[in-house]
């Protein structure tokens, strides 16, 4: 669901939801060129999907003879995410040190150097415990040095 501020998107399960309640995602609008809300919105008008509230937002994709259509029931797996992935990371830095989890751990990395709470980053990376987020946060060395002067 889009807003004046950005989009957010229901999560009906996933390995960290315990208790099978759901989950909500808030993803800002942030205006710049890298904006994940101009972004989703690109996405979804040249994808031309009859998009449902309950469908998949990442389709898998087949091949057809004029290019390729998306499969409505069907989720894009891991494996074709992450190979887009490192094809995109190859043309700037060496993918092989990245992963998928390369960017929940950098966005929980920067909002915690940023000074959001640790229960809202917990909240949305759905970590449950303080020690399973606590391994994904690299702190910077600005934050660190910071520490010491105290």
């Amino acid at each position: 669901t889009f807003d004046n501020f950005g989009a957010t998107a229901f999560l009906p399960n996933s390995k960290t939801d315990q208790v099978r309640e759901g989950n909500i995602v808030f993803i800002s609008k942030t205006g710049t060129k890298c904006c994940p809300i101009y972004w989703l919105r690109k996405y979804l008008s040249l994808s031309k999907l009859n998009y449902k509230p309950e469908a998949y937002l990442i389709l898998h994709l087949y091949k057809t003879k004029r290019g390729h259509n998306a499969h409505g029931l069907l989720p894009i797996s891991y494996t074709t995410a992450l190979k887009t992935f490192n094809d995109h990371l190859s043309k700037v830095t060496n993918p092989s040190i990245y992963g998928l989890h390369s960017l929940r751990s950098g966005g929980a990395s920067e909002a915690a150097n940023n000074g959001i709470s640790d229960r809202l980053i917990s909240k949305h990376g759905r970590w449950s415990s303080n020690t399973s987020r606590n391994t994904y946060i690299k702190d910077n060395a600005k934050k660190r040095y910071k520490f010491s002067v105290l």
